[in-house]
């Protein structure tokens, strides 16, 4: 009966021990998370940053010729192949489409940073 006992205590204590990392294995986590979200939010402002500085070198530098502008149609959706005969036009309902006033001499990554 006392070998029992014992092992029922190494076993408690073991899972006591266990439980005490899992909390703090969970809270490790918790702090990754938190530094990741952060890193995220430093990422997403430092490129609105370069957007916004992009944007503004682009509008300097056609401010100071008269240019041809062009409208252009921004539509979110995919082609979809319906029973294998025809092919639709699914757009997505959630980002919708927009429409942007840009200048014909626009640079490509210009007008990705537009666009998106």
């Amino acid at each position: 009966m006392a070998r029992s006992d014992e092992a029922t205590a190494r076993f408690d204590e073991a899972t006591e021990r266990s439980d005490e990392a899992t909390a703090r294995f969970d809270e490790a986590t918790a702090r990754s998370d938190e530094a990741t979200a952060r890193f995220d939010e430093a990422t997403a402002r430092s490129d609105e940053a370069t957007a916004r500085s992009n944007n503004d070198e682009e509008l300097k530098r056609t401010s100071r010729q008269k240019l041809k502008k062009v409208m252009i149609i921004e539509i979110c959706s995919i082609w979809k192949l319906i029973n294998g005969i025809h092919w639709d036009f699914i757009v997505d309902d959630e980002r919708g489409s927009s429409f942007s006033m840009i200048h014909e001499d626009i640079s490509y990554n210009a007008l990705i940073v537009i666009v998106l």
